[in-house]
């Protein structure tokens, strides 16, 4: 999962054509993408992972997934923002945010690596952490790499 993950970092990097600068910032967001929608659920409670009680090899390699996969949204959302604005970034925030917390439920629950806290709330309470963390990743990649200077990929007027 780690790979794949990493493959689609660097393909998205090299498409969008973003500068050295933007992947090591959008790295940066992943990182604290990764606490917001890891560690953050796993200690209020909201969902246990049976796979993390036996190795901690396994917390390790989530949090790594969970770094890169941030760092791949970063970007995407960055390209998404720069070719349909502020729209299309609302789209992906709230696209991901609802989706993935589905994903994982259905997925990681269905193969019994996931125990999730009955209820909704909890359900809710994951979905806005994904969008907290998908907006503070994109926002900490924006402070650190700037804004984008000729980027022919972005929309024209």
């Amino acid at each position: 999962m780690t790979y794949i993950v990493l493959a689609l970092l660097v393909a998205v990097a090299y498409v969008s054509r973003a500068q050295v600068r933007r992947v090591a910032s959008s790295i940066v967001g992943g990182a604290v993408f990764s606490v917001l929608v890891t560690v953050v659920p796993i200690s209020m409670g909201w969902r246990r992972f049976v796979v993390v009680e036996h190795s901690t090899q396994a917390l390790l390699l989530l949090y790594t997934t969970g770094v890169l996969a941030g760092a791949f949204l970063a970007l995407t959302g960055w390209r998404i923002a720069r070719r349909f604005g502020w729209r299309g970034l609302a789209a992906l925030v709230i696209v991901v945010s609802i989706g993935s917390p589905i994903r994982e439920r259905l997925y990681l629950s269905a193969a019994h690596l996931m125990v999730v806290a009955p209820g909704t709330l909890p359900w809710i309470a994951y979905t806005l952490s994904w969008a907290c963390a998908l907006l503070l990743s994109h926002s900490i990649m924006r402070l650190m790499a700037g804004p984008a200077r000729d980027d022919r990929l972005a929309r024209t007027q």
